[in-house]
C-alpha cells in the first residue's frame, strides 16, 4: 500500500490513482509557471557617463542600466537606471545625454615614484609599518677604513669625530685625559654605536717622551 491509497467496493484493496494524477498536476504547473520562485533570471548592466546635465544626473555622473532578464524566453522583466555617482535612482535619460563606457579593470595610482628601489628618503614613497611587524634586518653598506698614522707627537690630543683611536706612550710616562699613562703604555678607544663618534682627549707627555697616534679610523 502507498500514499494517497483509496478503497472502494470495487477494490477492496485500495488504489494510488488519486495521488499519482494530482501530482502529474502539480508538476504541470511548475514546468508552465513563468512567475513563481525557482525561475531562472539574469541581471545585465551596463556602464555609461553622462555628457551634459539632466534630471537626476550631471556631466561626468555615471550612470548604470540593469535588465533583469528572463531566461527561458529572452523576455526583459525590467530596466532598472541608477546614478552611481549619487547613489539615487533616475529615470530613463535620453541616450544623447549619457556615452557607453567600459568598466573600471586597474586601479591607477599617481604617488608611486618613477624608479622602484632604493632611493633618497626624499624621492621614497612613505609607508606605514604593522603595528605587529617582526624586526626588519638592516644591512650597513660597506665603508672603506682610511687608516692615518701621526707620529712623535707631543702634548695635544686626539681628533674630536673619529670612531676609533689608538695612543702608544713611548719613551715616559704621560696622561690621557687626566689620567696617568705608563712609558710604552698603549689604550686603545672605539665608539661604541654604530653612528657614534669619539670626542677630542686631551694628553701630555714629557719632553723625553712621545705619544704616537697609531691609527685612526675616521668612517
Amino acid at each position: 500500500m502507498s500514499v494517497g491509497n483509496t478503497k472502494d467496493k470495487g477494490n477492496n484493496f485500495g488504489n494510488n490513482f488519486p495521488f499519482q494524477i494530482a501530482m502529474l498536476k502539480l508538476l504541470g504547473t511548475i514546468s508552465t509557471n513563468t512567475s513563481g520562485s525557482g525561475q531562472d533570471y539574469e541581471l545585465i548592466t551596463y556602464n555609461y557617463k553622462a555628457n551634459k546635465n539632466g534630471a537626476g544626473y550631471s556631466t561626468g555622473n555615471l550612470i548604470t542600466r540593469t535588465q533583469i532578464v528572463f531566461v527561458p524566453t529572452g523576455n526583459i522583466i525590467s530596466t532598472l537606471w541608477f546614478n552611481q555617482s549619487t547613489g539615487l535612482t533616475i529615470a530613463p535619460p535620453p541616450i544623447a545625454d549619457i556615452d557607453a563606457v567600459l568598466p573600471a579593470t586597474a586601479v591607477t595610482v599617481n604617488n608611486l615614484p618613477t624608479v622602484l628601489g632604493q632611493a633618497l628618503m626624499i624621492n621614497s614613497l612613505a609607508v606605514t609599518i604593522a603595528s605587529d611587524q617582526s624586526a626588519i634586518p638592516v644591512t650597513q653598506a660597506a665603508v672603506a677604513r682610511v687608516p692615518s698614522v701621526v707620529s712623535a707627537v707631543a702634548n695635544g690630543s686626539t681628533t674630536a669625530g673619529v670612531r676609533s683611536v689608538t695612543l702608544w706612550f713611548r719613551g715616559a710616562n704621560g696622561t690621557l685625559n687626566g689620567v696617568g699613562i705608563p712609558n710604552n703604555g698603549i689604550v686603545t678607544f672605539k665608539a661604541d654605536g654604530q653612528n657614534d663618534t669619539l670626542n677630542a682627549l686631551p694628553f701630555t707627555v714629557p719632553t723625553t717622551g712621545e705619544a704616537r697616534i697609531i691609527i685612526t679610523y675616521t668612517t
